[in-house]
């Protein structure tokens, strides 16, 4: 029963934002962002308040088009908290994007961590391949609930999100992070299952 209505939220959650947006992409990525988190230490209303965020958020890029931000930046949300990484042209579209972020509803913070420059497509492609090992490692390693983590890579640079149920679980994760081949730097953005200022969002 707790199942059907889990999927019942699900569905109802597509149907919102697909309405109250004019951008379909962004809906189905924001429905499946919620049917992949349901074992997430987050609840189940704040997994629908994130997706609803992140796909405003990225229907705001698209509808302003403003050097292409949709395409350029990564908008990840976890509990209200708002990561934004990527390259763009220009240091007026980084702060163009983050002023979208932080108008939008719901939204407690916004971390910026975009980057102002070219990124050519071997890069791209090398934070892909990075992304990809990183993930594995944390999906493999026993200690560590991947599911909790987002792991975003721009530059070389390994950007994590989530909520880590403790210290020494999110410090393995870190370390197995660094272990990747081409990996500059871990940056964590991390908040502990214990810190108690999760509650007042």
């Amino acid at each position: 029963m707790v199942a059907m209505n889990k999927f019942s939220i699900m569905v109802s959650l597509g149907i919102i934002v697909l309405s109250s947006t004019s951008c379909a992409p962004v809906a189905v990525v924001a429905t499946g962002e919620v049917g992949a988190s349901i074992a997430e230490e987050r609840t189940l209303g704040h997994i629908i308040d994130d997706a609803t965020i992140m796909a405003k958020i990225k229907n705001e890029f698209a509808q302003k088009d403003v050097a292409n931000l949709l395409s350029k930046i990564s908008v990840t949300v976890k509990e209200g908290r708002v990561l934004l990484t990527g390259s763009v042209a220009k240091n007026q579209h980084a702060i163009r994007a983050v002023k979208i972020a932080w108008s939008t509803e719901g939204v407690h913070e916004v971390i910026n961590e975009l980057e102002v420059g070219d990124k050519d497509i071997k890069t791209r492609a090398n934070d892909s391949w990075i992304a990809t090992k990183v993930r594995t490692k944390l999906l493999f390693q026993k200690g560590v609930s991947s599911i909790n983590y987002t792991v975003d890579v721009n530059n070389g640079v390994v950007y994590l999100i989530g909520i880590a149920k403790t210290k020494q679980e999110l410090d393995l994760a870190v370390r197995l992070a660094s272990q990747v081949k081409g990996v500059k730097e871990v940056v964590s953005h991390m908040t502990l299952k214990s810190d108690p200022r999760r509650h007042k969002n």
